[in-house]
């Protein structure tokens, strides 16, 4: 694509972060808006089953939000608010959408419900939400960390990347056992030897 395409399409928006999986790629403005574009295999574009963008598309789904990160897997991405919301879209096969067991692809971003627990501190239960700081998408897996440093992960886990143990996937997103501080993560979907 020429970079004229891609220009025009952004014209008056100043792009904060470039992301891209397999095929697809998403761009994220300093407004917090997000655009794709490249193949949408599996509904990686999230643009609601538009399976080729040739520039980039507003992600219109998430217009009203306010995104600080996004993160691309193979043919899946995570997008992550101001207030610590997670929205995943794309291939699921794995569970690395962390929405249901057996969703295999969603076209455009879904709410991951999964961060809110449970409060038993006080005499009244009350359901509370666990604000995410920082998200990472493996080629099969993904990855969060809480405001408390608690890493998540789910997705593809035969080999042990989803921190507990050999499986052969987790669906949901599950607190990951660490007896360390964790300060950052980086997970690169397609790692090339520099």
């Amino acid at each position: 694509m020429p970079i004229n395409d891609i220009v025009l399409a952004l014209e008056g928006n100043k792009i904060n972060e470039i992301k891209s999986g397999k095929e697809h790629n998403i761009i994220m403005t300093d407004q917090g808006l997000l655009y794709s574009f490249g193949k949408g295999n599996f509904g990686s574009l999230g643009l609601g089953g538009t399976v080729f963008a040739p520039a980039p598309q507003q992600i219109t789904k998430l217009r009203n939000k306010k995104i600080v990160s996004v993160s691309c897997g193979m043919f899946h991405s995570l997008a992550l608010s101001d207030i610590g919301d997670v929205y995943s879209w794309g291939r699921g096969f794995e569970g690395q959408l962390g929405l249901l067991e057996n969703i295999e692809s969603i076209s455009s971003p879904q709410y991951i419900t999964h961060f809110f627990k449970y409060d038993d501190s006080k005499d009244i239960k009350m359901l509370r939400k666990t604000p995410i700081i920082a998200i990472s998408c493996g080629s099969y897996h993904s990855i969060a960390i809480d405001n408390e440093n608690q890493i998540y992960c789910w997705g593809e886990a035969r080999f042990g990347q989803t921190g507990n143990g050999k499986k052969s996937k987790e669906t949901i997103p599950k607190l990951v056992k660490i007896e360390v501080n964790v300060f950052l993560i980086l997970s690169r979907a397609n790692r090339k030897k520099l």
